[in-house]
């Protein structure tokens, strides 16, 4: 059965399309499935790194059209990387199966990440069967802006998942080498693999 997997957050530059294209790599090259990308935030380069990874993808922000076009895709997976804008965020909330948000672990994002938990809150009184979840994204290490984070959640009762991204330079450039953390054999790419896949084995545990 088809899932229908969006990745969003009304903030920006937190990684969503980084997560949403590392996302639909290990779906399709490690667990073998057949993916579908769809750019509803129109991110200015990503076709040329999903040609490079043979991945099939579309390109649509129109709330109704998004809706039709994520219904007709026949395949296992449909993977859509979503704009700020809440309003199309909301709509996707309404039909899709998993929604996963990356934040980063600063003040200023947590601020402004109150509206995209409200959001989803509200959802989910009234889906059930929705299966959304937060996660720490470009992560310090050497800073406890994680461990605020956390207790920054737990009072928003926000379900934030365990495994936690690094700000690496290597996730940064995934871009400009049209590659993923999936694809190369080095050590530091392994350990950002393992990182990712993680993420994702957590986010649908229970798919």
């Amino acid at each position: 059965m088809k899932k229908i997997i969006a990745v969003g957050n009304t903030k920006g530059g937190v990684g969503k399309t980084t997560t949403a294209v590392h996302l639909a790599d290990w779906l399709h090259k490690v667990q073998g499935g057949e993916v579908v990308f769809i750019n509803a935030s129109f991110q200015t380069g990503v076709h040329d790194w999903l040609d490079e990874l043979e991945i099939s993808y579309y390109q649509e922000k129109d709330p109704d059209e998004l809706y039709a076009l994520a219904e007709s895709i026949d395949a296992d997976y449909v993977v859509i990387d979503l704009p700020g804008a809440s309003e199309i965020v909301r709509e996707v909330l309404d039909y899709c199966d998993f929604m996963l948000t990356p934040v980063q672990p600063s003040a200023l994002d947590l601020k402004d990440g109150i509206k995209m938990i409200n959001i989803v809150h509200r959802k989910l009184k009234l889906r059930k069967d929705l299966h959304a979840a937060f996660f720490l994204s470009l992560v310090d290490l050497r800073s406890n802006a994680a461990g605020d984070a956390q207790a920054y959640f737990n009072k928003h009762k926000v379900n934030l998942l365990d495994t936690k991204i690094r700000r690496l330079k290597l996730i940064r450039d995934s871009p400009l080498v049209l590659s993923t953390a999936f694809r190369q054999t080095d050590a530091a790419s392994k350990l950002v693999a393992h990182e990712y896949e993680s993420l994702f084995k957590e986010f649908l545990a229970d798919a």
